[in-house]
């Protein structure tokens, strides 16, 4: 019983540790010509950005992808 109870709980932090992991946009920072010139993804970083605009209104890549044309 104790074994199964302990081998639930590991599959339970493996499974948890393989999920995928959101896409930030805030590991690189790209400039506003790079963001001007590539339409898909200045749409994918302004998502993002709206997702959550009180933690991430000030963030470089935000404010690079407003300034390339939002």
């Amino acid at each position: 019983m104790k074994l199964t109870a302990i081998a639930s709980v590991v599959m339970v932090l493996l499974v948890g540790a393989c999920t995928p992991k959101e896409q930030t946009y805030a590991d690189r920072i790209y400039t506003v010509p790079e963001l001007k010139k590539d339409a898909v993804l200045r749409h994918k970083i302004w998502a993002w950005c709206q997702g959550n605009p009180g933690e991430r209104h000030g963030m470089p890549n935000c404010l690079n992808a407003a300034h390339a044309g939002y």
